[in-house]
């Protein structure tokens, strides 16, 4: 989750059941973070021991797709389970005007009557948590304290997504169940992409050739590592923050060649910022990344990037954009301000790339990375220290280990499956129902 943040704590595998406070000692934000944390694996567990993977009360079912005369495909409204999460709809939407989603004009086609057959269509609910800031959600700040931002707020997403299968709509109708199974299926291999990345301290090789062992950076502080642009290594770039992202202020628009921005304070000092917006985010699309330089009266020009790229973007009509600010990696290639390229070594030797501060990072070969992957690094000035997990090796150097992404964690389910049979759009629920108990 982007914000401002000292650390992630929350390890399910110590079964810690609650956060202590003791009297005259500092609160720190990550144990009261913590603590919620405790209470909501405890209640995403139990409600998959009780309802499984996915389900909905039958006196209340949500997101059953319905299809209208017209041909439109409507989502239903009422509530659903899905890894333990709770979703809700609070009244029916087109599928091509959802709350948090609005398809792509590359999204899989749905079929229509007098087509020729084809392949069935698997509707599934995709469903994720987002952290929402006053920019997205203005009432969570209290007008009293002037624009202050205190406390973020976690927020359900669902999206009803499209993927084409290999099943015909008249098997569908032989054997609805095993379509429903194989459905999950494919699903659950949405999620087959492994990917992994270890950090460190850059180790003192002991000869003096200037590399500082431990970490020197001034400030504590939360780095994030994100995938910018998804594929393999090669292909895929990430971008990186010491504020763990959570540097964000209004882009108001543009005067002439100069950006608008408000609480232009907030970007003071830093040169590398990301103008998208919430819908761009949620849908999984990257922002315009450019560095920028001050101009004075909340305005900056464009030192390095796409100006008419920048100007398109604002031209097409964006709901409450935001410029929200990354690093620049001291090492490494990338062909935009703060983007470089996913590089990997072999399984024997491991490429280490110089973040910044005397940080490294490398990813495990053989990884594919999604837009929006993230991992998180705690470091500490006074110590020096990386707060990474990993065991001591040969002559007491520290091996990291590598870890898959910290988010964005996704849940998926079935809905429906959509195909021709007979030359007719047909629908073939695939929810889960369960009863009052």
């Amino acid at each position: 989750m982007k914000g401002d943040f000292s650390r992630d704590s929350f390890d399910p595998h110590m079964a810690y059941q609650r956060i202590l406070h003791q009297q005259g000692r500092l609160t720190l934000d990550a144990e009261f973070n913590e603590q919620t944390a405790v209470l909501l694996h405890l209640l995403r567990t139990t409600t998959c021991d009780l309802i499984g993977p996915y389900g909905g009360p039958v006196d209340d079912a949500g997101f059953e797709i319905r299809l209208t005369q017209d041909g439109t495909l409507v989502i239903g409204a009422g509530r659903y389970y899905v890894g333990g999460l709770l979703v809700q709809n609070d009244q029916p939407a087109p599928y091509q005007v959802q709350p948090f989603y609005r398809p792509m004009p590359d999204d899989v086609p749905l079929a229509s009557g007098g087509d020729a057959p084809s392949r069935v269509t698997l509707l599934y609910l995709e469903v994720f948590e987002r952290v929402v800031t006053s920019l997205i959600d203005p009432a969570i700040a209290d007008p009293a304290l002037d624009g202050i931002e205190t406390a973020l707020r976690g927020q359900v997403v669902w999206q009803v997504r499209a993927i084409e299968t290999a099943f015909v709509m008249d098997e569908v109708l032989e054997d609805p169940d095993a379509a429903s199974r194989q459905a999950m299926v494919i699903l659950t291999a949405l999620d087959d992409r492994p990917s992994a990345m270890a950090a460190r301290a850059a180790p003192s090789d002991g000869f003096g050739d200037g590399i500082t062992a431990g970490y020197t950076g001034m400030e504590n502080g939360l780095f994030r590592i994100e995938v910018h642009r998804g594929g393999v290594a090669g292909e895929a770039q990430f971008k990186w923050s010491r504020t763990n992202a959570g540097v964000v202020a209004p882009w108001l628009g543009l005067d002439g060649d100069h950006l608008v921005i408000a609480d232009a304070g907030r970007l003071e000092g830093r040169r590398v910022i990301e103008l998208t917006t919430a819908d761009r985010e949620l849908d999984g699309r990257e922002g315009e990344l450019i560095e920028i330089a001050p101009a004075g009266q909340n305005r900056f020009t464009v030192a390095a990037g796409d100006i008419s790229a920048v100007r398109a973007l604002w031209d097409s009509g964006l709901d409450r954009p935001f410029a929200r600010s990354w690093d620049r990696v001291s090492a490494g290639r990338g062909d935009a301000p703060g983007l470089t390229d996913i590089e990997e070594g072999t399984p024997d030797r491991w490429l280490w790339l110089d973040l910044a501060d005397g940080i490294q990072i490398a990813f495990s070969p053989g990884g594919v990375y999604r837009v929006g992957d993230y991992w998180q690094i705690p470091v500490r000035s006074g110590l020096g220290a990386v707060l990474w997990p990993g065991v001591l090796g040969a002559q007491g150097r520290w091996i990291p280990d590598a870890l898959a992404p910290v988010g964005v964690r996704r849940w998926r389910a079935p809905l429906a499956l959509h195909g021709l049979s007979a030359g007719q759009p047909i629908l073939q629920d695939c929810r889960r129902l369960f009863p009052p108990r």
